[in-house]
């Protein structure tokens, strides 16, 4: 079942829509300390550049077989350049509106001896300028109906901030259409009517306002977000503990964490969504997208940078 599941996602085009950025990397050695301040001392030996955000999660869809179309801005700089370049070499196919108001979201990271020593963010994250924003909502609305799914990629830099996720949402169900998000702050009455949300574990108690420690309160706190916000399911990750799927009609799963180890947790989050959404685009049910999404995460956290997942690596797994 999950290898049939994995051969329709060529046949889904999944609409993407949210803050789209660069991950810089800039990798080194460090040999010594510096004799100015007790930092190290970084020798760079490359500097690559990735897709991340949004950008990531289409990256994802595009690395399972899918077809995505990536919604979202750019600032009219030579970063924004590079991010089309990128997309373009991987064949994705997007719409980015140049904001000339704020950069191009760039997350630079300095890397060493295959670990993460300082992160530079350089961003923007106020609310789009509303012309902005109605333009994106159209390109959406010109797209959508050619779509199986939808994803709204929220990393809280202002692309959906305001009422665009309602009147995506709002869009989206009109035709049948599932809606999937990845959240950020506490604002989720304006997911209200999605199909499913995929917090993870800090992101889920920052929204209920507790930090849970028992099971069955993750259960029951779960089960209120749905009732709530009208959702469908709710996918919360919670890292080497795994997965909790709570269904509206109440059934609750548990899957196990699927890493072997772990060198790199970005862009996790993208990979299950992607996978997610994918899958339940393809005609899978709640669980056996989970699942497939849990392997897909258990993966990319192995590989160092924000790298996506390839279908044939998920092959691979099931197979083991």
């Amino acid at each position: 079942m999950s290898l049939n599941t994995l051969n329709k996602l060529t046949q889904v085009s999944i609409l993407v829509i949210g803050d789209v950025m660069l991950d810089r990397y800039i990798w080194g050695v460090v040999e010594r300390i510096s004799p100015e301040a007790p930092v190290p001392v970084v020798h760079v030996r490359e500097i690559t550049y990735n897709l991340g955000g949004a950008g990531n999660v289409a990256n994802n869809l595009k690395g399972l077989g899918s077809k995505p179309i990536l919604v979202g801005t750019i600032g009219d700089d030579h970063r924004g350049q590079l991010l089309l370049d990128l997309l373009k070499q991987r064949g994705i196919k997007s719409y980015l509106l140049k904001d000339n108001t704020r950069p191009t979201v760039t997350k630079t990271r300095i890397m060493a001896q295959q670990q993460q020593l300082l992160r530079i963010d350089e961003e923007k994250t106020d609310e789009l300028h509303g012309e902005i924003r109605n333009k994106l909502f159209e390109i959406c609305k010109k797209y959508l109906p050619e779509c199986r799914a939808v994803i709204l990629s929220d990393y809280g830099k202002g692309v959906l901030k305001g009422d665009l996720c309602k009147k995506i949402i709002s869009l989206a169900r009109s035709i049948s259409i599932p809606v999937f998000i990845d959240p950020k702050g506490t604002d989720w009455e304006r997911y209200e009517g999605a199909s499913c949300i995929t917090p993870n574990e800090k992101e889920f108690c920052l929204f209920i306002g507790q930090v849970i420690e028992k099971e069955k309160e993750y259960i029951q706190k779960a089960k209120q977000t749905i009732e709530k916000l009208n959702l469908e399911s709710l996918l919360i990750t919670r890292g080497a503990k795994g997965m909790i799927l709570v269904e509206k009609d109440g059934n609750v799963h548990n899957i196990k964490a699927q890493a072997k180890e772990v060198f790199d947790v970005s862009g996790a989050g993208d990979t299950v969504i992607a996978t997610l959404s994918a899958c339940i685009a393809a005609g899978a049910d709640w669980l056996k997208a989970a699942e497939l999404a849990n392997i897909a995460a258990g993966i990319v956290v192995g590989k160092v940078g924000t790298k996506p997942i390839e279908k044939e690596e998920i092959e691979i797994a099931l197979k083991q």
